[in-house]
């Protein structure tokens, strides 16, 4: 009796194996690796876009209250000195103040009297808004300063002349009021000038002239300005100041509608 041998059949483990190549677990590390940057990219788009409008709010509502407190001084401006709104300091002003230019802006304001039926000025009070640069920069290299309403009191005299305090910074510390901080001044074109000033070009002209700072101090002598144009660019007050986290903010306050006539009617200035 014969045995006949039955082949015996090993398994093939190369042909039948399921797992994971060491390429394949390679390609899906990679990819990934490139997912999680992508959504670590996208999170963080969003985070610093979030962050810049919540800056750029912020900037608004600051230059925007700022300009408000400018604009409706101004415009209380016209009973200061009788018909003269913009004028000259009372006094040449101590340093940092400086008289009328691009970055000073003299006025006097006053409010009528408080008692029923009197149309008498009540607490004329003379403004230098003023700004400083504090010595911080922005990352592109523009100044950064503080824009303030120097305030000084009436010490007596009257419409035509009223008298105030020694136009100095120390003396008017109690009553400063800083409208806002992280103010950058426009360059013109390399000097700061936040105020522009204009004057009718004859006393029978409709059309305005711009001034230069030498030609302001001297109409605001005189009362020839008619309107001036408030400009500045306003960071947040946190330290980034990238201009895309700024806002430029502007206004103009007219004056006078209208040209001084000649002859008798001469003595017309701005507000009368």
């Amino acid at each position: 009796m014969h045995l006949i041998p039955i082949p015996i059949r090993l398994p093939s483990f190369a042909a039948e194996e399921l797992g994971t190549t060491l390429i394949e677990l390679l390609v899906a590390m990679l990819t990934g690796i490139v997912v999680l940057f992508a959504l670590l990219a996208i999170l963080e788009f969003s985070t610093n876009q979030d962050a810049r409008i919540s800056d750029r709010v912020q900037a608004n509502r600051l230059g925007r209250v700022a300009m408000a407190k400018i604009v409706d001084e101004l415009h209380s401006a016209c009973t200061g000195f009788e018909a003269t709104a913009i004028q000259a300091p009372s006094e040449t002003p101590a340093s940092p103040l400086a008289s009328t230019g691009a970055t000073d802006l003299w006025f006097v304001s006053a409010y009528g009297n408080t008692n029923s039926g009197s149309s008498t000025d009540a607490e004329p009070i003379e403004h230098d808004i003023h700004w400083a640069a504090t010595g911080a920069k922005t990352p592109t290299g523009q100044a950064l300063g503080t824009l303030t309403d120097y305030r000084f009191k009436s010490t007596g005299g009257s419409p035509a002349k009223w008298e105030f305090q020694p136009l100095t910074a120390a003396n008017e510390t109690a009553d400063a009021h800083v409208l806002s901080t992280n103010v950058i001044a426009p360059t013109q074109p390399s000097t700061p000038t936040l105020f522009h000033y204009f004057k009718f070009e004859s006393e029978t002209s409709i059309k305005f002239v711009e001034l230069t700072s030498a030609q302001a101090a001297a109409a605001a002598g005189k009362g020839e300005i008619v309107q001036v144009s408030i400009n500045f660019t306003q960071a947040p007050e946190a330290t980034d100041t990238k201009p895309s986290s700024a806002i430029s903010i502007s206004d103009t306050v007219l004056l006078r509608f209208s040209p001084t006539e000649t002859g008798t009617e001469a003595e017309n200035t701005p507000c009368a």
